[in-house]
């Protein structure tokens, strides 16, 4: 090294970082004087025109720009990179545009945690990076790097995603898939700022592309949920319409990774992460439709799978008889909302639709003199007239706490979304038992059985008697159009009864089928109904329950009593409803079965 550094370092930053590679020998200070004459005739000349001293020192040979640009990056206190494409994680760029990438000189590295780091000259451009910010929702860290690197490590990493990506663009399905969605209908909404990131120029991207359009396709076609899942050579595109999974498109199987990953861009989840599952949520105005995704990743056998719940926001409440709940019943619900304390469920599978129940039960509570408060995860519809609150795991709200926390705010009705754990099963009936209206949701298959799950996560006999007012078991079956619905013709049906185990069913009920038409898009199903049995119950018939009097009560209706009357109204298909709610009279030797609640 020279003995003395140089002394005269100006406001020029360029300078700086010459003068300190003269002090390393990597250039000499005659070098640098013949750089600075030369820019300064140029300045002189044309000061539009002249080139920046890195730019002249570059040009005459006398030092890399990755040396010069290392240097300010000392001095910044900045991580510098020797950028080469292995470095680089390919799916982070599916996060941008690639005319972005090109314009502002950036080559995004990794997505870890919410944070991304991108290769970048103008590392100390903060206007920048908040608007990556903006664009991504992500952290973004700035690392070193001089463009000419960047420039040429970009084009690698792009020109080998764009082979990978060429079949995609010529496959028939996928044009099939996407053809009836409009792209730039597609935006995604930041929860964090009031702005929108559009995505509707992503055409540059076709894997960026490709997911916009699922998701419009996905509101377009009603779908509940999107189905991403990976399978030996490929991949399957699924909705779910109706209550049916119907296959939508079979990408390639090369597409997966990008695919998932621009999901979990979106989702804000960790892009690096595949081997534990993950969970996020995105909203997507579409339109003028604006819907929120629920993400699910989870890693199989043949790679990462995700699966996004739709949930319309803005949606209107149904009415319990628009839900198809009979008149009886939902009188009788309507009075248990009523009631000035007491626990209410509402109980069923997954996706049986017990949460749309259980906002018409609440908002039939919802009065002017009522504290009405819940607790979601998510809150999926707006009640007018109720405080509603969003369960946030990662930060410590849960149920549990939620609802503790709510007590203490003078409730009148209290929505708990799900009764997941017997620590909010014990809350729930404790605070129906001191003046407050609970309503929430189980998992179990009919009425009866909440009684013993309520046992099972440890809540004593005598609460769960005292506390439980009224159960609503339910289950969803397609609807059939009633606009090509008919009796099922006498071959059709004759063949049904020779190969059904319910022979007496067909022959004493009509067999209804929809054939398909315009009205349905030729599905026959158009939208689901649902097939309930309320259980009202009182202290002294629950007690008898748990004391092995299975006789003590019985539902009204039977969810099969009521699925049989809607068949024969024409609502659902007699086939469905065997489907979803079994024949209770072909069990147990013919004598109506009944569950032991003991």
């Amino acid at each position: 090294m020279s003995e003395q550094r140089p002394t005269y370092l100006y406001g020029d930053p360029w300078l700086r970082a010459a003068n300190e590679l003269v002090y390393q020998n990597v250039m000499t200070q005659a070098q640098l004087d013949s750089g600075i004459a030369q820019r300064d005739l140029e300045i002189q000349a044309d000061p539009d025109t002249a080139r920046t001293l890195i730019e002249v020192l570059v040009d005459l040979g006398c030092c890399q720009r990755r040396d010069m640009i290392a240097q300010l990056a000392s001095f910044a206190k900045v991580a510098y990179v020797d950028l080469d494409a292995t470095m680089v994680n390919p799916l982070v760029c599916e996060a941008f545009e690639y005319g972005y990438l090109d314009t502002n000189e950036i080559m995004p590295i990794s997505l870890v945690d919410g944070i991304m780091s991108i290769a970048c000259e103008r590392f100390a451009d903060t206007e920048l990076a908040q608007e990556i910010e903006r664009l991504t929702g992500c952290e973004v860290i700035f690392i070193a790097c001089d463009e000419q690197t960047i420039r040429s490590v970009r084009q690698e990493v792009l020109g080998a995603m764009d082979e990978a990506e060429e079949e995609t663009e010529a496959q028939p399905i996928i044009r099939d898939l996407i053809c009836e969605s409009e792209i730039d209908n597609v935006r995604v909404i930041e929860e964090a700022i009031t702005e929108e990131a559009d995505l509707s120029a992503a055409s540059d991207s076709p894997v960026v592309n490709l997911v916009n359009r699922v998701l419009g396709s996905a509101c377009e076609h009603n779908a509940s949920d999107i189905h991403i899942e990976p399978w030996t050579n490929g991949f399957l595109v699924r909705f779910r319409i109706d209550g049916k999974l119907r296959t939508i498109a079979e990408p390639p199987k090369k597409l997966l990774p990008a695919v998932i990953s621009r999901i979990k861009v979106l989702a804000k989840l960790d892009i690096s992460e595949r081997r534990v599952p993950q969970d996020g949520a995105f909203t997507v105005n579409i339109g003028e439709t604006v819907i929120d995704f629920r993400v699910s990743t989870m890693t199989t056998k043949y790679g990462e799978k995700a699966v996004m719940r739709l949930v319309q926001q803005g949606a209107t409440i149904p009415t319990l008889e628009e839900l198809g709940v009979a008149s009886a019943p939902s009188e009788q619900l309507r009075a248990l909302s009523k009631l000035p304390n007491g626990l209410v469920l509402v109980t069923g599978p997954t996706g049986s639709g017990k949460t749309t129940t259980l906002y018409a039960l609440l908002s039939e509570a919802c009065a002017e003199e009522l504290n009405v408060s819940t607790i979601e995860d998510p809150v999926e519809r707006r009640i007018t007239g109720a405080s509603q609150f969003q369960i946030n795991d990662k930060a410590g709200f849960g149920f549990v706490r939620a609802l503790r926390s709510m007590l203490r705010q003078d409730p009148d009705v209290i929505m708990v979304g799900e009764i997941r754990d017997g620590e909010t099963a014990a809350l729930a009936v404790q605070a129906s038992l001191t003046g407050h209206l609970v309503m929430s949701t189980l998992h179990t298959n009919d009425a009866l059985s909440s009684l013993q799950r309520l046992q099972n996560m440890g809540v004593e006999p005598y609460l769960i008697a005292a506390s439980l007012r009224g159960v609503l078991a339910q289950r969803l079956i397609g609807r059939l159009c009633q606009q090509c619905k008919a009796p099922a013709d006498a071959q059709t049906n004759s063949l049904q009864i020779e190969q059904s185990a319910h022979q007496d069913l067909f022959e004493n009920h009509t067999v209804w089928q929809a054939t398909g038409c315009p009205a349905c898009a030729d599905r026959g199903i158009k939208g689901r109904i649902g097939v309930y049995e309320l259980l009202e119950l009182d202290e002294h018939a629950a007690m008898q329950i748990f004391a092995s009097d299975e006789h003590a009560i019985e539902p009204t209706t039977s969810m099969f009593e009521d699925g049989l009357a809607k068949s024969d109204a024409g609502l659902i298909n007699l086939h469905d409803l065997l489907t979803v709610v079994p024949n209770p009279t072909t069990r147990d030797g013919g004598q109506q079965h009944k569950r032991r609640a003991s």
